[in-house]
């Protein structure tokens, strides 16, 4: 689903794009379905620190709502 939505050059993307692409990785990897080395090829646009955590957090983000159930879901409590 990742690679079919996004192109595999994060070069031409501006600050905004790479971290909406970070996010949808960070979902895609919930699934199973992220390709390997994605992030360190999104952080390697950045040369600065702050952005390269900027980054990640995006991710980190994208995969906590990867992994919380939609508001319309039921989660059993057993």
């Amino acid at each position: 689903m990742y690679e079919e939505t996004f192109d595999s050059d994060p070069a031409a993307l501006d600050r905004d794009g790479i971290l909406r692409r970070a996010y949808a990785l960070g979902v895609a990897e919930t699934l199973g379905r992220a390709p390997d080395g994605e992030l360190e090829r999104l952080q390697s646009q950045f040369d600065a620190r702050y952005d390269q955590s900027l980054v990640q957090l995006s991710y980190d983000e994208g995969r906590t709502r990867g992994r919380t159930p939609a508001a319309d879901e039921t989660v059993d409590d057993v």
